[in-house]
């Protein structure tokens, strides 16, 4: 199911955050982002970059981090057939995979 973010609950406080993100499914390239809510999309965006250490290397906590990306969700039209947060989602989760499944990238690619 595809949300607008309209009317869905408010993201959980930061305790909760943690235990939000990991008893998200894994993160795989077999997701199919239209049959998700913005706001699971949203969560496993954070997923990824938690898991890509950006939290820790940035000096965010991940409640802003949620923030931010809830934010960046939310500039998105509904109504954009293609270039919607869907397709950011699914081009995030393509990036997340080359980097993290692939040594000669993880060679290349230097922490900021």
């Amino acid at each position: 199911r595809e949300g607008s973010g309209e009317g869905e609950a408010p993201y959980a406080s930061p305790p909760m955050l943690l235990s939000l993100l990991s008893d998200l499914p894994e993160l795989s390239l077999s997701i199919r982002p239209w049959e998700l809510t913005h706001q699971d999309l949203t969560l496993r965006v954070v997923r990824m970059l938690t898991e890509m250490n950006l939290p820790s290397v940035l000096g965010v906590p991940e409640e802003a981090l949620l923030h931010f990306v809830a934010d960046v969700q939310a500039e998105y039209k509904a109504d954009t057939a293609y270039h919607n947060f869907s397709h950011a989602f699914t081009v995030t989760l393509i990036c997340f995979h080359l980097i993290k499944d692939s040594a000669s990238h993880r060679s290349v690619l230097r922490p900021l």
